[in-house]
């Protein structure tokens, strides 16, 4: 078994079979990725392409590329090595004989977006899944998925120690009392996520990217609108048909409550403090919609306790 393994993941069977499979999806017309922080819809998004015509969607499909690797290892090393041997190869095996290719993962902008958009060119179509930050705070607040510090947050979020933070708050988040709170770190999380997706979109602005927020998943005239600017086909009866699906509200894994208002408190606190340091172009989507957008969805909390569809996120 050893020496199979060693034999599959040499580089230069690794390569050969790459090829191969270069040939297998030369009829492939897209390689279609989401930038986001989770806990925002995206296994939702990976169940409404269905609605694509010939699409092969998974939502964080192995390897997922969380930070599993060993500790002192070089993190883009690892990345690098992972993608090569295993992630590239899996998704052409999947993307065989499909015109698209979906996953919804969001490792993708933390761990694998530079190795996925240089294997995959200009094929490579980006979704920006957005939620409302206090809500995707108090999301993973309550299944204790706190960055940095429990064990699903280590490994499948980011560290507000990092040196590579784009939105660095460590001196607060890890030694200011008033910013001792762990929904402190799951808001600081989003404003990163926003900043790195920000950098990846600066960078790579040849490719198509489409903005797209949680609640938009509800709406078929969003959902049309965004297969339309990533320039895939959808099958109309079925994109009626997706309209409105949940998925993975994990209900059951809930370990805490928090208080939406104590949230949005916290989340403008904080917002006070990253604007002492850092431009709000550093993070921000377009300002003035956001604020729209934040005001309606203050209206809602304020009208209704339990949204309905997709706005409760993956």
């Amino acid at each position: 078994m050893r020496l199979e393994k060693r034999i599959r993941y040499h580089p230069t069977f690794v390569n050969l079979y790459d090829r191969y499979l270069d040939l297998l999806c030369r009829d492939v017309e897209a390689y279609v990725f989401v930038a986001t922080t989770g806990r925002s819809g995206s296994e939702t998004l990976a169940r409404v392409f269905d609605a694509a015509e010939s699409a092969a969607c998974f939502h964080e499909p192995e390897p997922i590329m969380y930070r599993d690797y060993p500790p002192g290892m070089d993190r883009n090393a690892y990345f690098d090595d992972l993608f090569q041997k295993k992630k590239r190869i899996r998704i052409k095996r999947s993307a065989t004989g499909k015109k698209y290719y979906v996953e919804t993962n969001h490792q993708f902008v933390k761990n694998f977006a530079g190795q996925a958009i240089a294997c995959f060119k200009e094929k490579v179509r980006v979704i920006h899944l957005v939620r409302d930050p206090a809500e995707v705070a108090k999301s993973f607040f309550e299944i204790a998925s706190v960055p940095g510090k429990t064990r699903t947050g280590k490994l499948y979020l980011l560290d507000p120690g990092d040196d590579d933070n784009r939105i660095d708050l460590s001196d607060i988040l890890l030694r200011d009392p008033h910013f001792s709170h762990d929904l402190y770190r799951c808001l600081w999380y989003w404003y990163e996520i926003q900043a790195r997706t920000k950098e990846v979109r600066e960078r790579y602005s040849n490719l198509a990217w489409h903005t797209i927020r949680t609640e938009e998943l509800n709406r078929k005239e969003s959902l049309a609108g965004m297969f339309h600017a990533l320039r895939i086909n959808v099958d109309e009866n079925k994109l009626e048909s997706v309209v409105g699906l949940r998925a993975n509200t994990r209900f059951g894994r809930k370990v805490k409550q928090a208080d939406i208002r104590e949230c949005r408190r916290m989340d403008e606190a904080l917002r006070k403090e990253i604007r002492k340091r850092y431009d709000d172009r550093l993070w921000d989507l377009d300002p003035a919609q956001w604020s729209e957008s934040r005001i309606r969805r203050g209206i809602e909390d304020a009208q209704s306790p339990r949204r309905q569809g997709a706005s409760r996120g993956e």
